[in-house]
């Protein structure tokens, strides 16, 4: 059996790979520079934002309508039973 590819599929399909790839380019960049712009920041400043510095690299490839404050309370209990005398 054979397969036969036409010209213009195997041009569309290389086109788009090479959209997908210079948007996934784009797309790091512009992680790159919000990461950058958000280290600058000092810690204060991050936790206002209700960010720790560990959490930069994860919270810029979160999608713009997502709501960290949803995730309030359980970040919270986390962080008190850190801090728990445990015996």
């Amino acid at each position: 059996m054979t397969c036969t590819v036409s010209p213009g599929q195997s041009r569309s399909g290389f086109f788009t790979w090479i959209r997908s790839a210079l948007v996934a380019l784009l797309r790091r960049g512009e992680e790159r520079k919000a990461t950058h712009e958000l280290l600058s920041l000092n810690d204060h400043l991050l936790s206002d934002m209700g960010l720790a510095r560990c959490e930069i690299e994860n919270a810029v490839r979160l999608p713009a309508d997502y709501r960290p404050a949803c995730l309030w309370p359980e970040r919270q209990k986390r962080r008190n039973y850190r801090h728990m005398k445990h015996p």
